[in-house]
């Protein structure tokens, strides 16, 4: 139990971090201009398309790390580090050439001419952002793979802490230094400096030594950097389906009206605070999953992999229960507007029954990972997202429907919530069948 609390409590004060630094740019720009909001919301969606797909790869790497560590192979992490990193260098490459060429995307997104400059600018700030960002995470998962999550928090608090700062002097400007005001391009420069300044900071005095790379020692292997990639791109097609999912519903829900989307986003900010903590279990099961398979004790591995489902439901539950039960509290936090108010509260059912199904699904599909299936997950994952998901919830959304002569109006934003619960919830339990029958087909 040591081991899991070691992991389990500094992953989740350090995705609460995250969480917050997250809202630091809005809150700041939010005081600056409306216009320079809008701008930072597009942007960083597309930057999180890119960057998500790189964080997947990684997945891979934490994998292959936490196995070698449970088999006693601690001479393989240096090469399993320089793979990530050779993986998340390419799709770096790649992802700049994306965030530097990406006019006609915006161009799609029927943005004005003023907009759009906006929105180019800060991707190509952030094209700088991406490999810094993607590297400081390599040896943020060798830390905690290692068993020094805690390191990894000390990492977070700093860059929010920095982020803080940075934001507000270059959102802001110093008049009296003569710094200017740069609004939204000032939200990417400081993240760009934080990542840089909190990279540095890690790799000297918060790594451990034996961590850090082994400039003498081979750089490349073939063999590993293609079980890295193996594990790694479905765990990215997944996580990138399931963000393009959400954030297509926005934009799907358009024509439903400013309280249908005012509603929307704010059960999101809901549903985005509870998977902190779920994400936070899964990693920790995830971790000590692989070391245990590594050292090759399986029938322990698996009674590990069923307490995680246990315990990923019993969380999963309590939390949307609480939610449920204070949901007038949490709607009086986001919004005054009745309308609005109305609209969420008849969607929290919805999303406490999603948080269950989406919690379910998460640990299913990482427990098979964990168990190198990776294949059926994200075909199977891949089709009733996107199917049913999202395409049944559109459909329904906008047409009625009829039942044995029974007439079903459309059912407007809550028919996305309705068909993603039913999605999730049905992936989940083929994932779970496919985790038994991986069990006794071992």
């Amino acid at each position: 139990m040591k081991k899991f609390w070691d992991l389990f409590i500094p992953l989740l004060l350090g995705n609460v971090t995250i969480a917050v630094s997250g809202l630091v740019d809005t809150l700041y720009l939010s005081h600056f201009s409306a216009k320079h909001v809008a701008v930072l919301a597009i942007a960083i969606s597309l930057y999180s398309m890119v960057f998500i797909f790189g964080f997947g790869l990684l997945q891979g790497m934490m994998q292959t790390l936490a196995e070698a560590k449970g088999s006693g192979e601690l001479h393989q992490i240096d090469l399993i580090v320089k793979q990530g990193i050779w993986s998340v260098l390419l799709w770096g490459l790649f992802g700049i050439c994306v965030l530097s060429h990406a006019d006609f995307i915006v161009d799609l997104l029927g943005a004005d001419a003023t907009l759009k400059d906006m929105i180019l600018v800060c991707l190509k700030i952030s094209m700088f952002i991406i490999p810094v960002q993607l590297l400081l995470r390599v040896f943020f998962i060798v830390t905690q793979t290692c068993g020094q999550a805690k390191l990894v928090f000390y990492g977070n608090i700093l860059f929010l802490i920095a982020k803080l700062i940075l934001s507000g002097v270059f959102i802001f400007g110093i008049p009296l230094w003569g710094l200017k005001a740069y609004g939204v391009y000032g939200a990417f420069i400081s993240s760009f400096l934080a990542y840089c300044i909190i990279f540095i900071t890690f790799y000297i005095f918060l790594m451990d030594k034996s961590h850090r790379l082994q400039w003498k020692a081979p750089f490349f292997n073939f063999d590993i950097l293609i079980k890295i990639l193996r594990i790694g791109i479905p765990a990215s097609i997944v996580i990138f389906i399931d963000i393009f999912a959400f954030t297509s519903i926005s934009l799907l829900a358009v024509p439903l009206g400013d309280i249908a989307l005012s509603a929307n986003q704010i059960v999101m900010v809901a549903g985005y605070w509870l998977f902190n903590v779920i994400n936070a279990l899964i990693v920790t099961f995830s971790i000590l999953l692989s070391i245990k398979i590594g050292e090759g004790r399986q029938e322990q591995a698996w009674q590990l992999s069923q307490k995680a489902v246990y315990i990923v439901l019993t969380v999963a539950s309590i939390l949307s229960f609480s939610l449920f039960l204070f949901q007038k509290q949490f709607v009086v936090l986001f919004t005054s507007d009745q309308s609005v108010a109305f609209m969420v509260s008849s969607l929290i059912v919805l999303v406490c029954l999603f948080h269950i199904a989406d919690a379910m699904l998460a640990i299913a599909v990482n427990l098979l990972r964990c168990w190198q299936v990776t294949l059926l997950p994200m075909f199977i994952y891949s089709f009733m997202l996107l199917v049913v998901g999202l395409g049944g919830g559109w459909y329904f959304a906008f047409h009625p429907m009829s039942f044995f002569e029974i007439n079903i109006p459309s059912m407007g934003i809550h028919s996305f919530w309705v068909f993603a619960t039913f999605a999730y919830a049905s992936s989940a339990i083929l994932c779970l069948i496919c985790l038994y029958y991986r069990k006794y087909l071992n």
